[in-house]
């Protein structure tokens, strides 16, 4: 591998200009990648040369302004057969690494591809490095290309101190997700980790975000199930449902929790989210989730569903729209349904998007294919004046999301996700793209 670094270094410099300042010599190509949402997740089989090196001996470079500087990044331990191993929580759930922090095949090595640099020459590399990868990104829709190097040491030198995301966790059960320019938290519903009833956006002019000085942008979020079963109707909301925080890995560039969700539904049947995670990033939060449903649920149209949904602050989020794959004309959020809010087309959406001065949310709800169906549809209502609980603020403010028809569906694992992006300002219509290519267009990546 060093000899072909070396070989493909001489040969990129024999095509530059003999005059060369120190810091242009250092670098053999820049870096044309401009992606700048997309996380990265490699695995440690992609990194032979690692394998056996303790996690702790690894520093993560990018080559910027001629120089090679550390970035963030983060290698989460995995099991063999695949678990998590738990580095904070209650000890009840801390899971041991079996393989002592030494990299193996199953872990995954975690960074920003914004913070790729140049392709750099061997006389940038760091003092006392013992191994060395390269790796390449590339953009599949313009050929962009940035690079990152890994390097293994005996006696490392300092890592990066940036954090992209981390929690905070408090006895009451509140607990606060932290993004690089979003935070949100469940202080009103203690109860359930999942829900955010606080959503705010660091201010465009703050370049060190200051959560003191935002408001924040939601009511809350909400879920509500009706299932038809026994002749009977069933329903349970967002105060039903008590999800709570295992074991955790707490950033820096993601945070990954396990969730814990059971609750009953009825004759000693329960509902759970077996092996279900809640991971944030710097711009969003994904919750892939393994529903267990006991029972088969009835057949009989339009009686049992299950709402996803988002409700913003009457008073906090003016001026902000909503628009969707299927409605490309966004429509004014001002709590009545004009007649262009009342034809919006309800066919299931892709992605969802309401924005503002403030920011901008994007979801989009991933459903396993035994539950796609026509009769699935977008749920919006812009009505003051109609409540759609639970909530704290009365009515609907822009409430958006998903209803998923249940009808008929048979007990069993359902796999699914749920992805929001925390979009910084300043944020207009066509932005959803660069965020929505980290699933649909995600960066090819090579190791060497």
């Amino acid at each position: 591998m060093r000899r072909s670094l070396v070989a493909a270094t001489l040969a990129a410099i024999a095509l530059v200009p003999f005059v060369l300042t120190p810091s242009e010599a250092d670098t053999i190509k820049a870096k044309t990648l401009t992606r700048t949402e997309d996380w990265v997740i490699l695995k440690g089989k992609d990194f032979p040369r690692f394998k056996g090196r303790n996690k702790d001996k690894i520093r993560f470079y990018a080559q910027k302004n001629g120089a090679l500087e550390p970035i963030p990044y983060q290698i989460d331990k995995k099991t063999i057969e695949g678990n998590y191993c738990w580095t904070e929580g209650d000890a009840d759930k801390i899971v041991a690494d079996p393989a002592n922090g030494n990299i193996v095949d199953q872990d995954e090595i975690v960074f920003m591809a914004k913070d790729a640099g140049d392709l750099a020459s061997e006389s940038s590399f760091p003092a006392g490095q013992k191994a060395v990868h390269l790796i390449q990104l590339v953009d599949p829709r313009t050929n962009g290309t940035g690079w990152v190097y890994a390097f293994a040491f005996d006696d490392p030198p300092a890592r990066s101190t940036r954090k992209y995301t981390w929690i905070d966790k408090k006895e009451d059960g509140t607990v606060t997700w932290h993004g690089e320019r979003w935070m949100s938290d469940n202080a009103k519903s203690t109860w359930n980790a999942c829900r955010m009833t606080t959503l705010k956006f660091a201010r465009p002019e703050d370049e060190t975000p200051d959560f003191s000085k935002s408001p924040s942008i939601i009511d809350c979020s909400k879920v509500t199930l009706r299932l038809k079963k026994w002749f009977k109707c069933l329903q349970w909301d967002s105060t039903d449902f008590y999800v709570k925080i295992g074991g955790y890995i707490n950033g820096p560039v993601r945070v990954v929790c396990q969730s814990i969700m059971e609750f009953d539904i009825a004759l000693g049947f329960k509902l759970r989210a077996k092996d279900s995670y809640i991971m944030t990033y710097a711009n969003a939060s994904t919750m892939p989730t393994n529903c267990e449903n006991p029972i088969d649920i009835s057949e009989t149209p339009g009686e049992s569903w299950y709402k996803l949904l988002m409700d913003l602050n009457s008073k906090t989020a003016k001026g902000w729209k909503f628009y969707n794959d299927k409605n490309p004309t966004a429509v004014t959020i001002d709590g009545k349904m004009d007649d262009a809010e009342k034809k919006l087309d309800k066919s299931w959406p892709d992605w969802n998007c309401v924005f503002g001065p403030e920011g901008a949310i994007i979801q989009r709800f991933t459903i396993p294919k035994e539950v796609v169906r026509n009769s699935n549809e977008l749920y919006y209502n812009d009505d003051m004046s109609q409540e759609e609980p639970p909530e704290f603020e009365p009515g609907n403010w822009g409430c958006f999301g998903y209803k998923l028809d249940l009808s008929g569906v048979k007990a069993g694992l359902y796999t699914g996700d749920y992805v929001i992006w925390y979009c910084a300002a300043p944020y207009k219509q066509g932005d959803e793209t660069k965020y929505l290519d980290v699933v649909d267009k995600p960066l090819t990546t090579k190791v060497k």
